[in-house]
């Protein structure tokens, strides 16, 4: 180990990360603000994303400060080439998103780099755990996840669900598991208290001229999801007469689902698909209630915080690391993952309850406030990163006084 290289002046970080190709979302926020806080700190901090990235993305993400990579997917996936720039450019620390654990390119890395890795879990778990064939799966990714945990020297993931599963699964490696919760711009991420604000973006946005209530999914047009749930409940509510009216944003598998009951004579006027959207802070500023009816375990729910954030009561399922996110009975209401009726009730009260919807978005703002700040995010993940440097700087350290003394 050079000496240069471990007492580190300026120290360099290399994000890996998969990102939206063209929308600003709280992942992207998270990314741009590395790059500012590594500014104002003196670091270097490398961004390599895959392509295609749109070029106001690109032109936003170099603003922050940051060095942006784009690489094709060839490239990206390439661990010859990555390890070739992590060299080249005397990395310090090489953090991954959405990089797998059991994924052999991060082993490749350490081997032939030999720099510090950090890792951020993000992942769900499937909705199929129970199969068999799910079960050998797992059996196999457990052994590979073990072998992993041997070159990554900090687990970063979401929420304590996520940080209990890579308890359970990697016993070995609870040493180095630090949770960091997802952080939102809670600038761009607020309520719109004025009435008359509230009447012009929904008339802009979402062609509303009425004061009538307003459900809304964003994610994965999914089974995980529970899409189909929430299209199920959309209907019902509407043939029930409830006043109000669902939007759908979001693309997937179901998509053709969603378009087909949007176009019905009979839900055509209540229930709305709007596609992918990039303007989901002034759509939630809008919202009524927000729902995430998810069937599989969520590793987070970071629009349900953003929906919270915006003072929008949230119906999500008490599964993964929702519970963290939407507090029942607080800011919203969690119900059992799969149960319709449940869904249904509790959507229903959510829309009939104004107070209680008033209540609930107050009180989940506040807990976002409280709990998912992305300044704190930030921060957090950089104090991460000076526990790792210094860890390496001791070891140094440690390694010359011996030379010194057997000289």
């Amino acid at each position: 180990m050079k000496e240069s290289k471990t007492l580190v002046v300026r120290p360099i970080v290399f994000c890996w990360a998969l990102i939206s190709p063209q929308k600003q979302g709280s992942f992207e926020d998270y990314l741009w603000a590395m790059g500012k806080e590594a500014k104002k700190r003196g670091w270097t901090y490398i961004l390599c994303v895959a392509e295609p990235v749109s070029l106001e993305i690109k032109s936003w993400l170099n603003d922050s400060g940051c060095e942006l990579i784009c690489l094709e997917r060839d490239k990206i996936t390439n661990t010859n080439f990555i390890v070739r720039l992590l060299k080249e450019r005397d990395v310090d620390i090489l953090h991954t998103h959405f990089i797998g654990p059991t994924d052999r390119a991060l082993l490749l890395c350490k081997l032939r780099w030999g720099g510090r890795i950090v890792f951020s879990d993000h992942s769900s778990t499937p909705i199929d755990k129970s199969s068999h064939s799910y079960l050998a799966l797992n059996h196999l990714r457990s052994m590979r996840q073990n072998l992993m945990s041997l070159v990554i020297d900090a687990y970063l993931p979401v929420s304590d669900f996520v940080a209990a599963r890579i308890a359970l699964n990697l016993p070995n490696a609870q040493h180095k598991i630090r949770r960091l919760y997802n952080g939102i711009d809670l600038t761009r991420f607020q309520p719109t208290n004025s009435k008359d604000n509230v009447l012009r973006i929904k008339s802009e946005l979402l062609g509303i001229s009425d004061d009538v209530t307003t459900v809304a999914f964003i994610g994965q047009l999914t089974q995980e999801k529970g899409v189909d749930l929430f299209l199920n409940v959309a209907k019902r509510c509407v043939d029930d007469g409830v006043e109000c009216r669902f939007f759908i944003i979001g693309d997937g598998a179901f998509r053709k689902e969603v378009e087909n009951l949007c176009s019905h004579h009979l839900y055509r006027n209540d229930i709305h698909y709007l596609g992918l959207r990039s303007d989901v802070p002034d759509i939630l500023r809008v919202t009524d209630v927000f729902v995430m009816p998810s069937l599989w375990e969520e590793a987070f729910g970071l629009t349900a915080i953003e929906a919270s954030a915006c003072g929008v009561p949230v119906v999500a399922s008490n599964i993964g690391g929702l519970p963290e996110v939407i507090l029942h009975h607080h800011s919203g209401i969690l119900v059992e993952a799969g149960d319709e009726l449940c869904l249904y009730n509790a959507i229903r009260r959510m829309i009939e309850d104004t107070d209680a919807r008033v209540e609930f978005g107050k009180n989940g703002r506040r807990h976002a406030e409280q709990n998912f700040n992305l300044d704190n995010m930030v921060s957090k993940t950089f104090s991460h990163y000076q526990l790792l440097l210094n860890s390496n700087e001791s070891l140094w350290k440690s390694m010359k006084k011996m030379l010194e003394l057997r000289g």
